[in-house]
């Protein structure tokens, strides 16, 4: 019976200590400043697995980035109006705008690139 109990409570906080806190506060794709993301798609992982808490997510995107992407799909839904999720180009930079690329898409459900699937209050 311990040792069965013991064995639920470390599944118990091995899988707590999987998830992450809200995500909150600036983050710069692909880099710029501290914390960043490889990319969009790797952005919006994150957005999916850890939601967004007050006073919401704002990712700067370095002007100039290119990604290419299909059906990144974005459910968040702790996202409202006091946790904004917004995407915008670096206002520091004075080249060209950041550039997304849909590929493939041949089949009906692949039809757009990034899927808003619930939140509101999401800016591109």
């Amino acid at each position: 019976m311990k040792k069965t109990l013991l064995a639920l409570l470390t599944f118990i906080v091995i899988n707590l200590a999987s998830f992450g806190a809200p995500m909150s506060g600036t983050y710069y794709i692909p880099s710029g400043g501290s914390p960043s993301y490889p990319s969009i798609a790797a952005a919006i992982a994150a957005l999916n697995s850890n939601g967004v808490a007050a006073p919401g997510a704002t990712f700067i995107v370095a002007t100039g980035y290119t990604e290419t992407a299909l059906s990144l799909i974005l459910n968040v839904p702790t996202a409202g109006a006091t946790a904004p999720i917004i995407f915008r180009r670096d206002p520091a930079g004075l080249t060209a705008n950041p550039k997304i690329t849909i590929s493939g898409g041949s089949s009906s459900s692949t039809d757009g690139g990034i899927i808003i699937a619930g939140p509101d209050y999401v800016t591109f």
